[in-house]
């Protein structure tokens, strides 16, 4: 597809601990975003995606406590494809990391909980820019990174 050979040719999009052997999933885009429709979700309590743009100024709490940012899950149980781009965003509990009990998702679009690339630690970026080195643990991963308004 075209946006899988321009990824490709932009090693920015690659995380560097993610190795092209022969026999794993060619993915030439290892991040994926949160698309928590927060609107909806404060009125209703269900989660679903986002399908217009959010300004930054709606995000709840603020841009600095939102995660927008992180890496895709591209281990073994994955449940996204190389080229299915338009499948990778995060809108509900199921697809991080960690659900929003705390429990450990099988198959999160979101790095894995068993994920060894970087020594049980993942980077998140948030809606204002800055980023943090987090460990793959429910406590530094918890679904109000993703929704503050999860109750």
């Amino acid at each position: 597809s075209y946006l899988y050979d321009i990824y490709k040719k932009m090693p920015i999009y690659q995380c560097p601990a993610l190795s092209q052997k022969p026999g794993n999933q060619d993915f030439v885009l290892d991040y994926t975003i949160n698309s928590i429709d927060w609107k909806r979700y404060e009125r209703t309590r269900q989660y679903s995606g986002a399908i217009d743009a959010s300004k930054l100024s709606e995000a709840p709490g603020g841009p600095s406590v939102v995660l927008y940012m992180t890496e895709i899950n591209a281990g073994p149980r994955t449940p996204l494809t190389p080229r299915g781009f338009d499948e990778w965003d995060l809108w509900n509990p199921t697809l991080t990391t960690f659900n929003e009990r705390g429990m450990t998702n099988p198959m999160p679009r979101m790095i894995h909980a068993t994920d060894r690339r970087h020594a049980g630690y993942t980077t998140i970026v948030f809606l204002d820019g800055h980023n943090e080195k987090r460990r793959l643990r429910t406590n530094d991963l918890p679904i109000t990174l993703f929704n503050p308004l999860h109750r």
